[in-house]
């Protein structure tokens, strides 16, 4: 885990510009994940002085204290308008040139 100094304005900026899918882990629901606006996150980090921005696991984290942190992460990449290739006209298409 590795914390993002709050002076590194350039890293930040990618950040918010990249990770825009944010869950919100508290005591309140029982740190079940909830989604929410990735604002709120990033507005907390500047109201909250000791909370910090970490790298964790392929993702990053918002944490306020303790019993409240925001995970942010990449948007999930969007199937195609035509298709994965893996449907069932695919797949007799490859059956049938494979014959």
């Amino acid at each position: 885990m590795t914390t993002i100094a709050r002076n590194a304005t350039r890293k930040i900026a990618a950040i918010k510009a990249e990770y825009t899918e944010c869950v919100s882990c508290s005591l309140d629901n029982d740190f079940t994940p909830s989604p929410v606006d990735a604002s709120y996150a990033w507005e907390a980090l500047a109201r909250h002085a000791r909370a910090r921005l970490t790298e964790c696991r392929g993702h990053y984290c918002i944490q306020i204290h303790s019993n409240l942190w925001y995970e942010l992460r990449r948007p999930a990449a969007k199937p195609e308008a035509g298709g994965s290739g893996r449907g069932p006209r695919a797949l007799a298409s490859r059956l049938i040139l494979s014959e």
